[in-house]
């Protein structure tokens, strides 16, 4: 089961609200899987559980329901842009995560 090696993705222990991965219903993006903010009690009863993998020196994030990755969207820093769930293979810079000095 890989539920044991896997963990929600949380904004907060006081927000207690977690990751989910919906289809995107809105024109024209009805193949797209976005990300959605829902209690974490819903996120865990739907095993919507994330796994940290390697990937070229950054780490991909990766939904164990549907095998996709995290990715921005289309967008930039200045209107902000969307995150979304594609397929992880072949990895872009988009579907990489980095740490970021604060």
């Amino acid at each position: 089961d890989w539920a044991e090696s896997t963990f929600l993705l949380a904004t907060s222990k006081a927000l207690n609200q977690c990751a989910v991965v919906e289809r995107d219903i809105v024109p024209p993006h009805y193949y797209d899987y976005t990300l959605m903010m829902r209690s974490c009690a819903e996120a865990r009863a739907r095993r919507e559980f994330w796994r940290l993998d390697a990937s070229n020196g950054a780490w991909q994030y990766r939904h164990m329901p549907t095998g996709r990755c995290l990715e921005v969207r289309n967008g930039n820093t200045f209107v902000g842009a969307h995150l979304q769930a594609s397929p992880c293979a072949p990895a872009s810079d988009n579907k990489r995560w980095y740490y970021a000095a604060h």
